[in-house]
């Protein structure tokens, strides 16, 4: 029993070894003007594998994603949210 007990914890530790590290990045969003627009961009993000989180801030002109780089990139992301009318491009980029 304790073989197995070891075995199983070295498969989960694999597992979480080789598990990819979420990372944020912020996008420019250009005409978002009203809450509208962030339900429009909030329903675009739900539909994209490998965004995990987001914030729209309207005022700030910019969407804040928690992206999994090894189901998606952020340019995609971006064209993503670009494709539903709002121009977007990563911040510093």
């Amino acid at each position: 029993m304790a073989r197995y007990l070891i075995g199983v914890f070295i498969a989960v530790l694999a597992v979480a070894a080789n598990a990819a590290t979420p990372r944020t990045v912020v996008l420019k969003v250009d005409n978002m003007t009203c809450p509208t627009c962030a339900v429009t961009i909030d329903t675009v993000l739900d539909k994209i594998m490998g965004v995990s989180d987001s914030r729209i801030d309207t005022e700030a002109g910019t969407v804040t994603v928690t992206i999994d780089e090894e189901q998606v990139a952020a340019d995609t992301v971006a064209a993503a949210i670009a494709n539903a009318g709002f121009p977007a491009r990563v911040a510093g980029g």
